[in-house]
């Protein structure tokens, strides 16, 4: 099946805050963020249906390898819908609030 892919509202003022912090960090270093953020989008569009999330039987999670970062994503019938890129030391109940 191929699927499509949608990426939210929230999802998006994810990446562009961390696009935001890694750039000040040091130049050039969000381009690789965003490289590595693209790549693992295109995994997920090939294989999508990993297992749930546990707290939330609608989402899917996805962790960035060599990032500290999660990416939550829903599936609606052929679309991949991202909600979240969160970091993984974020309080749960943050999560909670962003995923419901």
């Amino acid at each position: 099946m191929n699927y499509r892919f949608h990426i939210n509202r929230g999802a998006t003022k994810d990446l562009n805050e961390i696009s935001a912090w890694y750039e000040e960090q040091e130049t050039g270093l969000s381009e690789q963020f965003e490289k590595a953020l693209r790549d693992c989008f295109a995994k997920i569009l090939l294989d999508p249906l990993w297992p749930r999330f546990h707290t939330n039987r609608e989402v899917r999670r996805w962790r960035m390898l060599n990032w500290p970062y999660s990416i939550f994503y829903r599936m609606r019938g052929d679309q991949v819908r991202i909600v979240a890129i969160i970091h993984t030391s974020r309080d749960p109940k943050y999560l909670n609030y962003r995923l419901r």
